[in-house]
């Protein structure tokens, strides 16, 4: 289990925030592709592929601790797949589902 700590230390690396940074505008992709889906969904992807950079502090930490039973090794390397998995979830949590 990763201690606040290394959480910390987590959103501090640089290459977990280029990953984020990647899984959200491909989240966002999928969520501009959704028919029907709603309006707060929609603005979150229009505004986090104009700069997706903006958007990693708020989903980067709900991932860090939706992860957070997990060693901080294992989040660092986790696959991109399970990144996106991560953001989508995060992405649907404060944004609502699609229709």
């Amino acid at each position: 289990m990763a201690s606040y700590k290394e959480l910390r230390a987590i959103v501090n690396n640089q290459d977990v925030r280029w990953k984020t940074q990647v899984a959200i505008a491909d989240v966002a992709v999928d969520v501009l592709a959704e028919s029907p889906t709603t309006t707060p969904r929609q603005d979150w992807a229009k505004a986090a592929l104009a700069s997706p950079e903006s958007t990693v502090p708020e989903l980067l930490h709900y991932v860090l601790i939706a992860n957070k039973a997990s060693t901080q090794q294992a989040i660092i390397d986790a696959a991109d797949s399970a990144y996106k998995t991560n953001i989508a979830a995060a992405v649907t949590a404060v944004y609502g589902a699609a229709v």
